[in-house]
């Protein structure tokens, strides 16, 4: 039997702080396969490419411009869901994914997954969507990076697509503020360690686990926290 820690969120809401407080508390996110750290996100991503490239095809090519959900999958993308989750069920007890889109496709996902626990990460949305803007305009020229009106467009469509996740999700759900995580984030660390190893026990000392891992998290993350407060 192996355990499945998914993590849903909003683009730009600190899903990657928390993937990587997961993979230091014994979560294996995918490592040797993660997306590699960039100007946009200096701690790194924490986020299984093999997974995301799927993802990627079923959602569209732009990632902020024709992210959608759509009603049905290919075959070939349910098989190589199926083949992922079954190679990851061998290699690890406790496992997890992490992508942007994944709540547009969790559902298909599912099915694949013999014990799932699902992670999701809130952030004030005005943060999301100033975090938002600020990375399109790092990543693209800019008569192409985004207008406050278009991130308000995406970070909502993300935002319904959580929602209608959980709606049909029947398993254990945790709730994170991400700005809880970088204010208190030793007391937020042990909600997740409690959450994900239930009945199966941290691989470490509990203690020098739970503050070593708050330690990584490094306040200054947060570069919008003036707006929305």
């Amino acid at each position: 039997m192996s355990r499945c820690i998914m993590v849903l969120s909003a683009l730009r809401s600190g899903s990657s702080c928390v993937a990587g407080a997961l993979h230091r508390l014994g979560v294996d996110m995918g490592e040797g396969h993660f997306q590699p750290a960039d100007k946009n996100n200096l701690a790194g991503y924490h986020e299984d490419l093999r997974w995301s490239a799927v993802t990627k095809r079923i959602t569209g090519g732009r990632f902020y411009h024709d992210s959608f959900m759509p009603a049905e999958i290919r075959d070939e993308d349910a098989a190589e869901y199926s083949r992922l989750a079954r190679q990851r069920r061998a290699e690890h007890g406790i496992w997890g994914i992490k992508s942007p889109r994944m709540a547009l496709v969790a559902h298909w996902i599912w099915p694949y997954l013999e014990d799932c626990r699902i992670v999701v990460v809130h952030r004030l949305r005005e943060q999301s969507i100033a975090s938002l803007q600020r990375h399109s305009a790092l990543g693209y020229p800019a008569q192409y990076s985004l207008t406050k009106g278009a991130a308000e467009e995406i970070i909502d469509r993300h935002l319904v697509a959580v929602e209608q996740r959980l709606t049909e999700f029947w398993g254990p759900v945790l709730h994170v503020s991400y700005n809880a995580l970088l204010e208190e984030p030793v007391e937020q660390i042990v909600r997740l360690a409690d959450f994900c190893f239930p009945g199966i026990g941290l691989p470490t000392p509990y203690c020098d686990t739970i503050l070593e891992v708050a330690g990584w998290i490094n306040p200054e993350l947060n570069h919008h926290k003036e707006i929305g407060v």
